[in-house]
């Protein structure tokens, strides 16, 4: 028998060791996905490419590209940030059309709501 005295700062856990929720006694199941993002700069252009992986093996891609006003101060963190942005955008509408599909593959109905 186990006589130590739970340390408050874990979580508590199920006769399997799985995590608790507090709330509902729920198994907690923690993923990690993650995402690289390559910059390339050449001239005034900077490209940006996202590149989401899941632990299940799949890959999401976006790209984005940012053009500096001729007219502009060169600041090229400004142009990492915008591609950046950009090719998080498209990243996160190809994850949502997946999700879509997925949701009609599954259910049988498309969510319109979810892309668009």
């Amino acid at each position: 028998m186990d006589t130590r005295k739970p340390d408050p700062r874990e979580a508590p856990r199920s006769s399997t060791g799985r995590e608790k929720n507090g709330a509902k006694g729920a198994s907690v199941n923690q993923k990690t996905w993650t995402v690289d993002i390559s910059l390339t700069e050449e001239g005034d252009v900077t490209r940006a490419v996202a590149i989401l992986r899941t632990d299940d093996g799949r890959e999401f891609r976006g790209e984005g590209v940012a053009r500096r006003n001729p007219a502009d101060i060169p600041s090229p963190q400004i142009g990492d940030e915008l591609a950046t942005a950009r090719a998080m955008s498209e990243l996160t509408h190809k994850l949502l059309e997946t999700v879509a599909k997925d949701i009609e593959e599954t259910q049988g109905a498309r969510p319109e709501h979810l892309v668009g």
